[in-house]
């Protein structure tokens, strides 16, 4: 994902999942090449209500493997409770330009994504 850092902006990933999956956890390995990158991983129900799990690092030296599990994310409007019947989108978005202070050009990798 080659993703340009600007200060105060985030840059976003959508991966839409078929109506019959209902995934448990996330699992991936990530790594970013000129320096880290902060992501915060959303999930959405289609008409709106989002999720969102704590934000993740990946470090711009070595591969880390994140697991999500869906228990982790909480809700963004109202206090909700998440089902997994109910995942229809997944929202990466780098937060970088938000809480780091590098700037630039930046290719985040993905790799071994498990959805289960």
């Amino acid at each position: 994902w080659d993703t340009t850092v600007v200060e105060n902006e985030t840059d976003r990933l959508l991966v839409a999942f078929a109506p019959d999956l209902s995934p448990r956890s996330l699992t991936f390995r990530v790594r970013a090449d000129r320096f880290p990158a902060d992501l915060r991983l959303t999930i959405g129900d289609g008409s709106g209500w989002r999720w969102a799990a704590p934000v993740v690092a990946g470090s711009s030296t070595e591969w880390a493997t994140v697991t999500v599990p869906l228990v982790q994310f909480r809700p963004l409007e109202a206090d909700s409770p998440l089902s997994p019947r109910m995942v229809r989108l997944l929202e990466i978005e780098d937060l970088s330009g938000l809480l780091l202070a590098d700037r630039g050009a930046n290719t985040v990798w993905f790799d071994d994504l498990e959805i289960r």
